[in-house]
């Protein structure tokens, strides 16, 4: 992500009330309108979709209200 140069912050994001809900990887693109959320997995059985698509909505309410967003999963087994 960071070679491509598209972005203008990547980093994780933790909610910081006892970092119940955390995003492996976040990506503000340099339109800063973009955004994607990345979910790291080692196997990708371990994917719960739902439970990521809650956290992206509560990243989206609490930091990025103006980004439109996309989620993706990486699985790790594949690279």
């Amino acid at each position: 992500m960071q070679e491509s140069f598209s972005y203008r912050a990547i980093g994780s994001w933790w909610e910081p009330k006892g970092n119940q809900n955390e995003i492996d990887i976040v990506g503000v693109f340099l339109d800063d309108k973009s955004a994607v959320a990345v979910e790291v997995k080692r196997q990708k059985k371990n994917f719960k979709p739902q439970l990521f698509e809650e956290k992206v909505k509560i990243l989206k309410t609490k930091e990025l209200n103006k980004h439109t967003v996309e989620s993706l999963c990486w699985d790790l087994s594949d690279m």
